[in-house]
């Protein structure tokens, strides 16, 4: 396939909006001259269903929206209208019901008539428009909703444990997303929705305020080796079947940006990526992509934590402001609490995470968490167990994880259950290393007591049956108490601590408290091997082959070879860095190389492409080497 012409389709004159002001109208009947709110500048109706209070008490109004619920009493009707502004209630006497005809709930309604202040006994102090009600004088069905509806429309935030009506949708998940325009309208997916806009926008501003371009790549490219599976899209005018390939990412169009002086990039960009499902990922996803020349790793990791800020600030703003289309707290700061947390995502209610977030190398992680994104709410930590003899195997290492006070939870045929599925969990991920996990139950006394074991090999676990002087010593190593459980694991490179931080991800946050469950702990992750084994065994980028290697290992890096063994690749550090929040990577970032030299090397020396392979696949990349190419790095995040 050629390649994509080597123009870039740049985005370019983005203009600021300035605050106008909306003009005043007068509309005929009104009793006063109002202003017309900015939603409704250009829209049919002359007022928002969330937009009316006890000023406009005598106005002739037009609202329209979705019938939400429809009351008798006696001979007057009461009827709930709903726009994304929010509720108003509408009230008709028996003798119109004729006229307007069979209403049924989420039809599509126009209603006129005057805005009536309500009885004081029956005022909604929880609703924004709970002061008055709208006498219906003529309405009109735009749109029939058909019933039963496939799924029910939700009225409250799911999540709302105080609400009996507010559990999650009863009906399944792929009911709802095959009928995703019902599940649009319920509070909770117009909040999300209206959320990520708002910190689109915000992090549009902030970026431009520090001058950055926003540059719209294409979304079709050539196939190349970066590391995910690519959707392929044959194309008639390609002889041959050959196809185009949908981006994993503007990885190589921003770095290609940067050859071109664009010094300071970024795109909220779509991502395509032909993998098998994951909680974090989908097949198409969007992130905030950033480039910048002439940047250091902690200059574009302060751009991050101040864009960051700036967006979460915004987010929660929203969050708040489409909360009170539904409902309004009352002023005591208890009822506000109260409101908050049955309206808000707990994470929008924590405080814009400030700027200098902690780091720790990816070394430090693995050795104390167990993972390259760790949740640092809680403790427990592994240590590492100097004991030669547990580990008769120098090739290996023994690291240990103290689980306090554990032993009335897990008997030990459930705690046997868990070493499998320790070693489970490492052959899901394709390593087929040898690995030996044995857990402790400590007795009376700090002492030894029932003991099991699980994995592929059993020699740590006879080792220490005989050999009583050695349990004890491990056991003050990590200073164990009655009734605590010790884990150890043996294996090679870092398949214990894996191993490990597998079990610690999994039983810390059932201990947590209250006050650590409502934390957002973020930390850089920096130092990231270079390189990784995969699961074929293959040597395989850590990140992407474009990664700069560590100017602390760069002379290491330059003996590489094709024949290098894997303990000499996976000791030299790349220029990458990974953002984490309690546990989940929400974006990674590395700084580029921008060297043919040191690219060939990447390719050709270390991954073992041929020069013929690289000069196909890469002849664009190569040919930018060649004209200037400023040195360079990236942060991207999921959205």
């Amino acid at each position: 396939m050629s390649l994509v012409k080597s123009q870039l389709w740049l985005c370019l004159a983005r203009t600021k909006t300035k605050n106008t002001r909306i003009p005043t109208t007068s509309f005929p009947g009104h009793r006063r001259t109002l202003t017309l709110s900015r939603s409704r500048k250009y829209s049919l109706s002359s007022y928002n269903c969330g937009a009316l209070t006890s000023q406009h008490v005598g106005t002739e109004v037009t609202v329209r929206g979705w019938l939400q619920s429809l009351r008798v009493f006696g001979n007057v009707r009461f009827a709930t209208v709903r726009d994304s502004t929010g509720l108003t209630q509408l009230v008709w006497e028996e003798s119109l019901d004729k006229e307007f005809g069979n209403l049924k709930t989420e039809s599509v309604i126009e209603a006129k008539g005057t805005v009536l202040p309500r009885p004081p006994d029956m005022q909604n102090k929880r609703m924004k428009t709970g002061e008055i009600e709208v006498q219906v004088k003529k309405l009109e069905v735009l749109s029939s909703s058909e019933h039963p509806l496939p799924l029910p429309v939700e009225t409250h935030f799911r999540g709302n444990q105080s609400r009996k009506k507010n559990k999650d949708s009863p009906a399944n998940q792929e009911t709802r997303l095959k009928h995703r325009y019902l599940d649009i309208r319920s509070p909770s997916i117009q909040r999300n929705l209206r959320v990520r806009s708002a910190a689109a926008i915000a992090a549009r501003v902030e970026l431009d305020s520090l001058g950055f371009v926003e540059v719209e790549t294409p979304t079709l490219f050539k196939s190349t080796p970066e590391g995910a599976r690519e959707f392929l899209v044959p194309s008639r005018l390609e002889p041959g079947g050959r196809c185009y390939a949908l981006p994993q990412s503007p990885q190589q169009y921003k770095q290609l940006l940067m050859v071109g002086g664009v010094d300071k990039y970024f795109q909220v960009a779509r991502c395509y990526r032909d993998e098998s499902g994951r909680p974090d990922r989908q097949p198409e996803f969007t992130q905030l992509d950033i480039e910048m020349s002439f940047s250091s790793q902690e200059d574009i990791q302060k751009v991050v934590e101040q864009v960051l800020h700036t967006m979460w600030s915004s987010a929660s703003s929203m969050a708040r402001k489409v909360a009170r289309t539904y409902s309004v707290p009352e002023k005591s700061d208890e009822a506000m609490q109260q409101w908050e947390r049955q309206n808000i995502p707990w994470q929008l209610l924590q405080k814009p995470p400030d700027a200098d977030f902690p780091r720790l190398t990816y070394r430090e992680a693995m050795d104390k968490y167990g993972s390259d994104k760790p949740d640092t709410r809680f403790g427990l930590f592994i240590q590492k167990v100097e004991e030669p003899e547990c580990q008769p195997d120098p090739g290996n290492s023994l690291r240990g994880l103290l689980l306090p006070n554990m032993c009335s939870e897990y008997s030990n045929k459930k705690l046997k259950e868990l070493c499998q599925e320790m070693c489970e969990f490492l052959l899901q991920k394709g390593q087929t290393r040898n690995i030996e996990v044995v857990a402790v139950k400590v007795g009376k006394d700090a002492s030894w007591g029932r003991s099991v074991a699980a994995g592929s090999v059993n020699q740590m676990n006879r080792v220490l049956k005989a050999n009583p002087e050695l349990k004890q010593r491990v056991l003050s190593t990590f200073q164990a108490r009655e009734n605590d459980i010790l884990l150890l694991a043996v294996g090679k490179q870092d398949d214990p601590c894996e191993a490990l931080g597998y079990t610690r991800s999994k039983i810390g946050p059932l201990h947590m408290s209250e006050e650590q469950k409502l934390q957002l702990n973020w930390v850089w992750i920096t130092d990231f091997p270079l390189f990784e084994v995969g699961s074929e065994g293959k040597i395989k980028c850590a990140h992407h082959p474009f990664t700069m290697p560590d100017e602390r290992d760069m002379n290491e890096f330059r003996n590489l070879t094709v024949k290098s063994s894997h303990d000499e690749l996976l000791r030299v550090r790349g220029q990458s860095y990974d953002l984490v929040c309690n546990g989940v990577e929400l974006g990674g970032g590395s700084i580029r190389v921008h060297t043919e030299e040191i690219q060939r090397h990447v390719l050709e020396a270390c991954l073992g492409h041929s020069k013929q392979e690289v000069e196909t696949l890469f002849p664009h990349y190569l040919a930018a080497f060649k004209v200037g190419c400023p040195p360079h790095g990236k942060q991207h995040f999921a959205k």
